[in-house]
């Protein structure tokens, strides 16, 4: 795994704040995602950062060090993009949907044209913005934008990029490394009991219910990541894993495969208290959709309710 910007960008909110759950909110994530970034950012750099309880994190002898160094290279990040968004921004002519805190120094941006404005990308998850169409428009520019933010140089050389005149790709002229925009796979998983499914609701952040869900680890079929997430976040077995149908998820770069499947023997639900307030099943008529409905989730939950799962 190459240990890229955002990786020390998300350790360095966690680490300051002591909370998975406020860098989430800072970066406009969830914790499951903050856990999974800072677990492989561990197990690259051979140590533990963090030690880990239910009032949130502290950093270890490991994790201070790397907090001290990270802290002085952010802050430079922070004043080179400032200055650079500076001296370039009536030249670019490139509109972000969701942009990070040093675009939001400026209050109003010189260069945005009349009748836009910055906006936190959470927005796009209201009703304010319809139809379905455009909140993808708009995550999709959010995720372009911090791509083309996080990789201005080579990650093999050092060099500056440039654009592909021929591809949606960014290209190192000093060695030819070809960047492509990163796609993460992830699951969704309809746990299926009978006429219950299994919902959760995630410890801090989103407050709605959702079902199991996670990201697809190196070396593993997809189908290989719903066993092992309903594992970790529920304790449960499964089988007759079934794929239902995909949805990009850009805010955090994501390609989410949905899947349905039935629990294999014991329905005792073991719940890890570390990422889950709550895990129980639901009957069909019981279950409490999302207030949005552009999410996979909510679609698993309501295909589910009315019998067609």
């Amino acid at each position: 795994m190459e240990i890229t910007y955002d990786y020390y960008r998300i350790f360095y909110y966690a680490a300051k704040y002591k909370s998975f759950s406020k860098a989430a909110e800072i970066l406009m994530s969830n914790q499951p995602n903050i856990t999974h970034f800072m677990n492989n950012l561990e197990n690259q750099l051979g140590c533990r950062l963090f030690i880990r309880s239910n009032r949130g994190v502290t950093l270890t002898r490991e994790g201070e060090k790397l907090y001290k160094h990270v802290t002085i290279a952010y802050q430079h990040f922070q004043l080179a993009e400032l200055e650079l968004a500076n001296d370039k921004s009536l030249q670019s002519g490139i509109i972000t949907v969701g942009v990070s805190e040093i675009a939001l120094l400026e209050k109003e941006p010189a260069y945005l044209p009349e009748g836009y404005d910055f906006a936190p990308v959470r927005k796009l998850r209201t009703k304010e913005v319809h139809p379905k169409y455009r909140i993808f428009t708009g995550i999709t520019g959010f995720q372009l934008s911090n791509w083309y933010k996080n990789n201005r140089f080579c990650g093999r050389c050092g060099s500056k990029t440039v654009h592909s005149t021929t591809e949606r790709a960014l290209k190192c002229p000093s060695c030819g490394h070809v960047i492509y925009p990163r796609i993460v796979p992830a699951v969704i998983v309809g746990v299926c009991n009978g006429d219950e499914i299994l919902v959760t609701k995630y410890r801090t952040g989103f407050a709605h219910y959702a079902l199991v869900a996670g990201f697809t680890e190196i070396g593993e079929t997809l189908e290989e990541t719903v066993q092992r997430e309903v594992m970790e976040e529920t304790g449960l077995h499964v089988k007759n894993i079934r794929y239902y149908k995909s949805q990009p998820w850009g805010i955090v770069d994501d390609i989410l495969a949905g899947f349905y499947c039935d629990v294999d023997g014991d329905t005792e639900i073991q719940m890890d208290e570390s990422e889950l307030k709550l895990a129980e099943w639901k009957k069909r008529e019981d279950i409490v959709l999302q207030p949005d409905d552009f999410s996979l989730t909510n679609e698993m939950m309501l295909m589910f309710k009315k019998g067609k799962q």
